[in-house]
């Protein structure tokens, strides 16, 4: 430096200067960057976190919301139409059988064929899990009833609910005045603790004087209901693995 002129030492100081407030400069920046790059994944982190918490409770209210829909559907009144509906499209259904084999065979087979005929078809015809058809006359006697075979023939008048309810009485004397009726009772099978609320649709068959009827119980439905709400949660699904 000794040998350095004045002007040449001037330049070098001012180079020194520039060189070290741009390294200053330049490690402010990067350590300024780098704490703005640190905020903004932070908050981008947060954002994200926030907006899946706001997705998966939108997705959990959803399947509340569907849920409560078939909740709503177990009130004792809206069950009872809901049994009223199906009992009376599975009437319907039975009819239009029964009608068909009737209108077809009236003028080629005698009375006793088409009742076999008919009695066959109610004997064999099931649905959903165990529902099924019964026929009995309006002098209730029962004619046929798939599952208690043991009453075929027989007066079933005095059969009676656990509320002393006749039961096959109320059926006849409700058809007396129109051609189908809904009957509700109290019943008791083996695999009940308790008489269970039941309701009936039975529609007369005039023909031959028929009362065909059909029934469930109501806590079958809620069953039934609390299955396919289970099903339709079971099918809800989002993103690759959500659930």
């Amino acid at each position: 430096m000794k040998n350095f002129t004045i002007k040449l030492k001037l330049q070098v100081i001012v180079f020194l200067s520039i060189f070290i407030i741009a390294v200053i400069i330049s490690s402010q920046s990067i350590l300024t960057m780098e704490k703005l790059s640190e905020e903004k994944i932070e908050s981008y982190r947060a954002e994200a976190y926030k907006n899946k918490e706001l997705e998966l409770k939108n997705y959990i209210s959803v399947v509340e919301k569907s849920i409560e829909s078939f909740y709503n559907r177990t009130s004792p009144e809206k069950i009872q139409k809901e049994v009223e509906k199906q009992l009376s499209n599975e009437i319907t259904f039975i009819f239009s059988i029964i009608n068909s084999i009737y209108q077809s065979n009236k003028d080629t087979l005698s009375e006793y064929e088409i009742k076999e005929k008919i009695k066959q078809v109610i004997n064999d015809t099931r649905y959903a899990n165990n529902g099924y058809f019964w026929i009995n006359d309006m002098n209730t006697k029962m004619v046929l009833h798939p599952l208690s075979s043991k009453l075929n023939g027989k007066d079933v008048s005095n059969i009676k609910d656990t509320n002393n309810k006749y039961i096959f009485k109320e059926m006849v004397n409700a058809l007396k005045s129109k051609d189908e009726a809904i009957v509700k009772y109290f019943w008791k099978e083996p695999q009940f603790k308790n008489a269970q609320a039941k309701i009936s649709y039975v529609k007369l068959f005039k023909p031959f004087n028929w009362v065909i009827g059909t029934g469930t119980y109501l806590n079958d439905v809620t069953t039934h209901l609390q299955k396919e709400a289970l099903t339709t949660i079971e099918n809800m699904k989002y993103g690759k693995d959500g659930y």
